[in-house]
This record gives C-alpha cells, sequence and structure tokens, in this order.
C-alpha cells in the first residue's frame, strides 16, 4: 500500500533573510526570465512575446497557489505556464534554468536582524 506524504515547508523571504530580487523573481518573473534565459542558450525560440504573456498566465497560477494554499515547486509552475503557452521544452532545461536565475538574485539577500 503506497502512503501519501505531505510536507510543510516555509518561505525564507522576510522570515530568514530579505531578497526583493528572488521574491519578484518566484512571485512574478519567474516563467518569463526562464524562457528569456533558455531562449538565449538555444534551447527556446527566440520571441519577446512569450516572456510577457508567460507572466501573465504566471500571476493568474500564482493567484490560484495563494488562494488554495497548496504551492507548487517552481519547476512544476513553469512546466505548466509553458505547457498553456505551447512550448516544449525538457523538465531538465528548466530546472538548470530555474536554479541559475534564483541562484543569480542571492547576491542581493540580507539577514533578517
Amino acid at each position: 500500500m503506497a502512503s501519501s506524504a505531505r510536507v510543510v515547508t516555509f518561505d525564507f523571504h522576510n522570515t530568514l533573510a530579505h531578497c526583493d530580487a528572488w521574491f519578484e523573481l518566484e512571485v512574478r518573473t519567474l516563467p518569463g526570465s526562464v524562457y528569456a534565459w533558455l531562449s538565449e542558450r538555444g534551447s527556446a525560440p527566440p520571441n519577446p512575446q512569450t516572456s510577457a504573456t508567460a507572466n501573465r498566465a504566471y500571476r493568474s497560477l500564482r493567484e490560484g497557489i495563494v488562494a488554495s494554499g497548496d504551492e507548487l515547486d517552481a519547476v512544476t509552475c513553469v512546466e505548466e505556464i509553458f505547457a498553456g503557452l505551447g512550448v516544449t521544452v525538457p523538465r531538465s532545461a528548466i530546472g538548470e534554468a530555474v536554479d541559475a536565475l534564483m541562484r543569480d538574485t542571492l547576491a542581493s539577500l540580507t539577514a533578517v536582524p
């Protein structure tokens, strides 16, 4: 019999640290930034409108997450947005982009006193 586990996490932003660049990416611009990152590396076709369209769709997805309380990981969120836009990119490439983009925001991180 398979068991089902639920994991409880907490968001470090404004709890342990301030990192406005991370917060902006996480809740507003993640799929558009991932698309631009992939496009710059030849893993997605260049189309400047796709980033803006992805970010608008992401806003709606994030509002649903806030309302339900059922968080999705960043890679899954981007996958869902890309699927809705007909953008096909391997999950591993999305994961690589998410990791790189989030890591880049950490330069602006400061600890909460």
